[in-house]
């Protein structure tokens, strides 16, 4: 593809996370959002050389989102994940956009997989929340 001469900007101040009526603020300093998910198919070669695949129609995505310690959204997060616990009903929709590119993933019923590890120190610190996000559509996208 040819260069056609633009500049693309990245600004982390314009990624947006939702989870059901939580609205994530406070996110940490470097990396805070993770995605990862599984091979989309799986391969099996011959001793002729000749492969074949199947596809495994794994959608859904781990996502790690990592906020400061001092952010409000632990809280909510926290309220959340204990309700689930005790009800079984904690599963929200999950959406995250960056609102300048094109990087999107919804999932229908996300949900907290654990309360996050935590250490405290000299310093303020970050929380890193765990979510499942099963049949994810995810566009990793690019910027405008």
């Amino acid at each position: 593809m040819a260069n056609d001469g633009s500049v693309r900007t990245y600004s982390p101040k314009e990624i947006s996370i939702t989870w059901g009526e939580i609205i994530f603020t406070g996110f940490a300093d470097g990396d805070f959002l993770a995605i990862s998910g599984e091979d989309g198919f799986e391969s099996r070669e011959g001793s002729d050389g000749s492969e074949d695949r199947v596809n495994k129609n794994k959608l859904g995505r781990n996502v790690d989102i990592t906020i400061m310690k001092t952010s409000i959204t632990n809280d909510a997060l926290y309220a959340a994940f204990e309700t689930d616990r005790l009800s079984n009903n904690g599963k929200k929709p999950l959406f995250i956009k960056d609102l300048n590119g094109t990087m999107q993933l919804t999932s229908a019923q996300a949900y907290i997989k654990k309360i996050p590890d935590t250490t405290l120190g000299d310093s303020a610190g970050n929380i890193t929340w765990n979510f499942r996000a099963p049949q994810a559509v995810f566009n990793p996208g690019s910027n405008l």
